[in-house]
């Protein structure tokens, strides 16, 4: 018999086994997963795994090295190319309700790919899948998969190499000897050439069903080793299921069940207790009582809670143990704590993770496939400003010092996609500023230090983020995005119709290189030289249309042709830094944390996390589609692990709850848009006692510098200038204070919401301080907001020209004054400086007296400002957060901000 099974209960006892040093030293050791392939080896080096380490490799490195060119990136690129072209051929003549579906398909073009690829390698075809679909999507993937053969034969040269060319046994054991030479070197040597262990496969993917399937046929002899207890089979189902003869391995009857079974007195029995189907609740109670490890319960209120904590740990004292964070949502996990600690993923050498990665990005993403025209986004642009890249040779400069010129100019620039609108909409805002706004410039500059309260006094369009530009930084702006236009124009129109990679790769370094003062980073060489080796052979390459191998050149430099479950080893030695682990890395994280000695922390376990419920069909072929296939064995795998992926998550969830001394398992209530969640049901099972976080507001107080060292006495010659609207920001909020006229000369707006508020002043100002109708003022605003529908400026006209609103202007002008050096000037200005008017909140008593100051001239204003400076202790002034907070200029940079959508929850507690 050439296949054997052997089962474990406990993966920390079993890795320390004799049988790895002496019956199956010289087996080749194949893991199912790269977390379980590092936890040997870590094994192996800390002495508890006896085997050698050089001969464990993961199942990926073996299937991807086996089948070549197939997992190369450069491979999946042409493919993913070529799918493109295929794509867009076909809805030029596709009728409406076809090019809907198309679009489906583009929109999911990666996983349309995946697709192709894995029936491909399991000896499926365009014309044996004919026969099977249904579906219109289905028809559709068949006709698509078939004209892109028609272009790509390495479809077809897959299938031969994989079910025709291996069928001679001979030849696919020349073909794995090749490819463990590459793999283990010298090392290759010691093994038997007889016996591979697969380790972990608690499922089995397509290709390498296929693979194990010609191992077992060319005479090798297979030994299955996996986690399994005979007293759970609802949580070992998997396992069973997909290790048994129906599928060409061995039935549990003949398995070699090692450790007998011995009772563990852990959560895991606990967990695995509640699916018995004639379990007790005696029982039950009995396994609770008795455990012996250690699972703590915490419960986050939200994100910022978890981080806190997630600091604390990064502070830990030498003697404490480090903890391992898993989490089912890893992704998004890891995505919010780069914001916060991006330095920790320096190691993933991402291309994204670099300013040069994000212009590569965002220059291939010009190209709009639907408007057959080049543009950018806002975002892009912001991205390929701040990326360094952007420079005019001309001029000298560098956009990445005018990114702030750019995201203050952006509101009056909406909707602008084109070099034409973008220089359509410049040129508006030239007239806007010379016939608007120039008549409000009244005041000469003197060159002193009040020049620029006089201004900002004057002039209410100073309010305006974008009309605070000067006409010669706006200019500059545009010569930017010019010049990133005539670069992507490069790129995509004067390369002619097709390229070749290299060509292409070769106008890229041409433009990277010309004008650019600055190098690359040493990182960024790193990336170049990385992409170079990838992506260029010395091969004659295939040439595309430049924009179809511009989408694909995007979607690689994003992550996206690293498929999940694919023999792809490229990646499998960046060096990826990630703080937290996918869940499903739990089968081997649960041997390293007993290795190293290390708590196992799985966070995110929320309501919606477990049982996993991502599918793991290929889209778009439906279930039904899949089991009238069911014939071809190694494609029912993904049937099977369809079927079975809550018990999946079950043999996941009892790995960690069993094999971990101490654990803590943790989620949070608000998070990713769902309020008020619950614990997992898994979570729920164990009936552990819950740990609410705990604020540690001595964490705060002790972090908190008192760096105005300056003498009070001192700072009052600074401040005695300022007029009395700056103070009243500091009563407003000394934060804002801070931000208005110590980092600026002024605030303006730059947010929608704030300029809709500015927009009703100005036709209440001009309703109540001019003779002009209704009709006369409508048309002035109009022009003044271009950038926004009719529609909008409509209901925002009917909305503020009101009687009762203008003489509340009128009466105010009237009755309260504002002078600064002699100068007056209307008191409407205040409300273009916060939005609000004097009677807003006057009937809520926590703001009304705060109200008066803030709205307020003279001695008390002035009493109450240099009260308020004279305790402050902070560098930045205390941020006093509240409602106000959303009339705020600097919400957005605010890390203390208090948002709209808490409020509610701010009073309900």
């Amino acid at each position: 018999m050439n296949v054997k099974m052997i089962a474990y209960t406990d993966p920390r006892k079993f890795i320390k086994s004799d049988m790895f040093a002496n019956e199956y030293r010289n087996a080749l050791h194949v893991c199912a997963t790269k977390s379980l392939t590092e936890a040997v080896r870590t094994a192996a080096k800390k002495g508890d795994y006896q085997g050698p380490e050089e001969m464990v490799i993961s199942a990926a490195l073996l299937v991807g090295r086996l089948l070549g060119y197939w997992s190369q990136t450069k491979q999946k690129l042409f493919q993913y190319a070529r799918l493109t072209e295929v794509i867009r051929e076909a809805r030029s003549n596709a009728s409406e309700e076809e090019k809907q579906i198309l679009r489906a398909f583009r929109l999911n073009q990666a996983d349309v790919l995946q697709t192709m690829r894995i029936l491909s390698e399991v000896n499926e075809s365009p014309d044996t899948l004919s026969q099977k679909v249904k579906e219109p999507e289905e028809a559709w993937l068949v006709k698509l998969w078939a004209d892109l053969e028609q272009k790509d034969d390495s479809f077809a040269k897959i299938r031969k190499k994989v079910n025709e060319r291996w069928r001679d046994a001979d030849t696919f054991q020349k073909d794995l000897h090749k490819a463990l030479r590459q793999l283990l070197k010298k090392s290759v040597s010691k093994w038997d050439r007889k016996r591979i262990l697969l380790h972990g496969f608690y499922f089995i993917t397509p290709i390498q069903h296929k693979i194990f399937t010609l191992l077992k046929q060319a005479g090798f002899e297979l030994i299955f080793m996996n986690l399994y207890d005979p007293r759970y089979p609802a949580v070992f189902q998997s396992v069973r299921e997909f290790i048994s003869s129906k599928y060409g391995w061995v039935d549990y009857e003949k398995w070699c069940l090692e450790g007998g079974g011995d009772a563990l007195h852990t959560f895991g029995q606990v967990f695995a207790s509640s699916f018995l189907s004639g379990g007790t609740m005696a029982q039950f109670r009995e396994y609770r009582n008795n455990v012996q490890n250690v699972l703590h319960k915490k419960v986050y209120d939200n994100f910022y809670e978890f981080l806190d904590e997630y600091e604390k740990g990064l502070k830990r004292d030498k003697g404490d143990k480090g903890v391992t964070y898993l989490s089912p949502s890893h992704q998004d996990l890891n995505d919010r704590l780069k914001e916060y600690y991006p330095e920790m993923y320096q190691n993933e050498r991402h291309f994204l993770s670099y300013p040069f990665g994000q212009f590569l990005f965002h220059l291939h993403k010009m190209w709009d496939e639907q408007a057959e025209t080049l543009v950018v986004s806002e975002q892009a642009l912001m991205e390929c400003f701040s990326s360094g890249w952007l420079f005019d040779a001309e001029t000298n400069e560098n956009a990445k010092d005018y990114t702030s010129v750019l995201n203050d100019l952006l509101p009056f620039f909406q909707g602008c996609r084109t070099i034409e609108e973008w220089e359509e909409a410049a040129q508006l805002l030239w007239e806007i500023r010379n016939n608007a706004v120039r008549p409000y410039e009244k005041h000469e500059a003197a060159g002193t230090a009040s020049d620029r309260f006089h201004r900002m006094l004057e002039n209410p369009f100073v309010r305006f983020s974008y009309f605070n530009i000067s006409i010669e930084e706006v200019e500059q702006v545009i010569r930017f995005i010019k010049r990133l236009f005539s670069i992507a124009r490069f790129l995509f129109e004067e390369n002619g119709e097709t390229v070749s990679l290299r060509s292409h790769f070769k106008r890229l370094e041409e433009i990277l290189n010309d004008g650019i003062k600055n190098t690359l980073e040493p990182e960024e060489e790193m990336l170049m030289d990385e992409l170079r080796k990838r992506l260029l052979d010395n091969e004659e390459d295939e040439t595309f249309l430049v924009q179809d191998l511009a989408d694909a050149i995007s979607f690689y430099l994003s992550g996206g042709l690293s498929f999940d479950d694919e023999n792809d080893d490229e990646n499998d030695d960046q060096g990826c830094q990630e703080r937290i682990f996918p869940f499903q890395d739990i089968d081997g994280k649960v041997i390293e944390s007993a290795v190293n000695d290390k708590i196992i922390h799985v966070c995110g376990l929320d309501e919606n996390s477990l049982p996993l419920s991502e599918s793991a069909l290929p889209w778009p072929l439906t279930r039904k589609t899949l089991e009238s296939m069911k014939t071809n064995t190694s494609l029912y795998m993904l049937l099977l692990r369809e079927n079975l992926k809550s018990e999946i998550s079950r043999y996941l969830f009892y790995s960690f709850a069993s094999f971990t001394d101490e654990g803590v398992v943790s989620w949070m209530r608000n998070w990713n848009g769902n309020e008020v969640m619950e614990e997992s049901f898994y979570v729920m099972l164990l009936e552990l006692d819950e740990q609410p976080y705990k604020h540690d507001p001595c964490v705060e107080e002790m972090a908190r510098p008192e760096v105005i060292c300056e003498p009070f006495e001192g700072a009052t010659a600074h401040f005695n200038h300022y007029p009395d609207e700056a103070m009243n920001e500091l009563l407003f909020c000394p934060r804002r204070f801070f931000y208005s006229f110590l980092t600026k000369e002024y605030a303006s707006y730059r947010k929608d919401f704030h300029l809709e508020f500015l927009f009703g002043t100005f036709v209440k100002m001009l309703g109540a301080m001019t003779e002009a109708s209704r009709e006369q003022i409508e048309e002035q605003m109009f022009a003044l907001f271009p950038q926004w529908t009719d529609l909008r400026r409509k209901l925002l006209m009917e909305e503020n020209y009101r009687k009762k609103y203008i003489q509340n202007v009128q009466h105010a002008n009237r009755s309260k004054s504002s002078t600064y050096e002699g100068v007056p000037y209307p008191f409407v200005q205040k409300q273009f400086q916060f939005l609000l008017h004097p009677g807003t909140y006057q009937n809520e008593e926590e703001i009304a007296e705060k109200w008066k100051l803030i709205f307020g001239t003279g001695d008390d204003v002035r009493e109450a400002f240099w009260e308020a400076l004279s305790e402050e202790h902070q560098p930045m002034l205390t941020a006093t957060p509240s409602k106000l907070c959303r009339f705020c200029p600097h919400i957005d940079e605010c890390p203390d901000a208090h948002y709209p959508i808490d409020d509610d929850l701010r009073e309900m507690e």
